[in-house]
């Protein structure tokens, strides 16, 4: 009997040890506020809900913490007594990447014209560079007139993904078929044209300007510094490569442009040259000596960037000069269409275009302002030079 009673004891004693353990272990006492797992993005603001101790017995005790910046799951802790509960929070990267489109997204091609992609760039906060990763689809025919649209998409490691889209105009006829009034670069070239900026006087302070008398007038008339300017009157790209031109300011009868380039390596120029070409030459023959000459600079100075001015438009109806007399108009033609075909060598070349001629050209009559031409009616005054310099420091961004 006795045995049967300790047994019985020993049991029951048992069953209150486990039964107390028990009591111990199970979350009797602690509400956790919200949910037991929380999901949060990368870097968004967090706020731990908490918890509390039934019946006002007392209060909690909180183990851990959460940043977000970091990915992954992270823990928060609440005690009280032996109790403890326990809250998963999962940060995750939510944040898609982002593609940077070089050049215009709505882009201009004449049927038949190849289409070179102006460039792209992804990046992403976690994963960096995702340029190489970046998809590019198209439905472009440049064979046929139309609207098409080239789609680029990427997608980060943790399966966020994004998509750009460019859009391809493809037209029948081009700004070599525009007439005087209609002609417009920007739609053909826009991602070569530079665009309106705040002047950057550090890096452009000592841009050189190169060419012929238009760009020796900015010195005469005081609105450039001498000492930025190299140039001779009436030189071309058929005359660069034998005629010595003035060199910051000193004549050199020895030192050509090339001459020049080899001895001072200036990083940044900005040619003008031809202005006298376009009473003679054709279009096509002006395309032709620029890129024989685009082509030789950009082999012998590559770390020289270089910026193509436009010819500027002439006046409404001719020159003073008896042996330069001839219709402005038709003058005034033919240099939106060597402008077209040197916007086209810049974008072969990879050279930056200036557009100086839009800001003195009166939109409607499509030849230079009265109030900017000289007397010659080729030439501007002071009036022209200062606004062709202004615009000039004003365009000197782009999208690279």
């Amino acid at each position: 009997m006795k045995n049967k009673k300790k047994t019985i004891l020993i049991l029951l004693l048992a069953v209150i040890a486990i039964l107390a353990v028990t009591v111990l272990k199970t979350p009797l006492f602690i509400d956790m506020e919200g949910d037991k797992e929380i999901t949060v993005g990368q870097n968004e603001d967090f706020e731990d809900p908490g918890a509390k101790v039934r019946f006002g017995l007392g209060s909690i005790r909180t183990e851990g913490s959460v940043d977000t910046s970091q990915i992954g799951d992270q823990y928060i802790c609440y005690h009280f007594l032996t109790e403890k509960k326990t809250r998963t929070v999962h940060v995750l990267d939510v944040t898609r990447p982002v593609i940077v489109l070089e050049g215009s997204a709505d882009k201009y091609l004449i049927a038949g014209e190849e289409y070179i992609e102006p460039g792209y760039s992804a990046y992403d906060e976690n994963d960096g560079d995702l340029t190489d990763k970046v998809l590019v689809e198209s439905d472009l025919d440049t064979s046929r007139a139309g609207e098409y649209h080239l789609s680029y998409t990427v997608t980060d490691n943790a399966g966020n993904g994004t998509r750009e889209r460019r859009k391809v105009t493809v037209v029948e006829e081009g700004p070599l078929s525009a007439d005087r009034l209609s002609f417009d670069l920007y739609p053909f070239y826009d991602e070569l044209i530079c665009k309106a900026t705040e002047y950057d006087a550090e890096k452009y302070g000592k841009l050189l300007y190169f060419g012929d008398s238009f760009i020796g007038n900015l010195g005469d008339y005081g609105v450039v510094s001498y000492s930025q300017l190299w140039s001779r009157g009436s030189l071309g790209t058929d005359s660069v490569y034998d005629a010595p031109i003035t060199v910051y300011g000193y004549y050199d009868d020895s030192t050509t442009f090339f001459g020049a380039m080899d001895i001072y390596h200036p990083e940044s120029v900005l040619i003008l040259l031809n202005s006298d070409r376009t009473l003679h030459w054709t279009p096509e023959y002006l395309r032709s000596s620029c890129d024989y000459f685009y082509g030789d600079i950009k082999e012998r100075y590559p770390e020289t960037e270089f910026i193509i001015c436009s010819i500027t438009p002439v006046d409404s109806y001719y020159s003073s000069e008896e042996w330069m007399w001839r219709e402005g108009f038709d003058r005034n033609d033919k240099i939106n269409k060597m402008n077209a075909y040197m916007c086209e060598l810049c974008r072969k070349y990879g050279f930056k275009f200036m557009n100086a001629a839009e800001c003195l050209k009166d939109p409607e009559t499509g030849c230079c302002y009265d109030a900017y031409i000289g007397e010659d009616g080729i030439h501007l005054n002071y009036s022209g030079y200062s606004r062709m310099v202004e615009y000039i420091k004003n365009h000197l961004d782009y999208d690279r």
